[in-house]
């Protein structure tokens, strides 16, 4: 296995941007739970599509990790003004083109749970299949072919393994569960 940043990049690179890592830190200093990645999910810059699909989405079954699949995205600081009227200064002249909101819509997440050592692959069959498929072929490329840094590790930062689960979700039973 590799470390999350390390999956990240490798995903990023097999499946196509956009992608996202979410890790989680607490305290500050300390790394959290959970650490969350996804790669080539489709776009959207509605929050009225963000939510429908973050809803259609079934929520973590038993033993899985908080997040699952939904939106993943931003809404900019001077979207606030949807929400409620507040004074803002003077509009500038949008330089950056940057939109003010924009979502992925991820149905298959790849998740590291740093507290049992796991990495599980939790979405769609044919999607969670593509997605380790992906991670799986950049493990077997050597670093120096790839153009990958060899420090790319593939332990946790401890020095310790991995292992290594793919979770389908479904209404079958939770051990075996897959998302149609």
């Amino acid at each position: 296995m590799t470390t999350p940043v390390g999956a990240y990049l490798q995903l990023r690179e097999a499946v196509g941007a956009p992608a996202f890592l979410l890790e989680s830190v607490e305290r500050g200093e300390q790394v959290g739970r959970y650490s969350f990645l996804g790669a080539g999910a489709p776009i959207t810059a509605s929050l009225d599509d963000a939510v429908a699909f973050s809803q259609s989405q079934p929520g973590p079954g038993p033993g899985e990790p908080p997040f699952v699949g939904g939106a993943v995205g931003f809404l900019s600081y001077d979207w606030v003004n949807r929400l409620e009227p507040v004074p803002l200064p003077p509009t500038h002249p949008d330089d950056a083109d940057i939109p003010e909101m924009q979502f992925m819509l991820v149905s298959c997440v790849v998740a590291f749970d740093h507290v049992r050592r796991t990495m599980s692959v939790i979405g769609p069959p044919e999607e969670s299949e593509r997605v380790l498929a992906a991670l799986q072929h950049r493990r077997r490329t050597p670093p120096a072919s790839r153009g990958t840094p060899a420090s790319a590790s593939t332990r946790p930062a401890d020095g310790g393994t991995w292992t290594r689960s793919s979770t389908r979700r479904s209404t079958s039973p939770p051990a075996t569960r897959s998302r149609s």
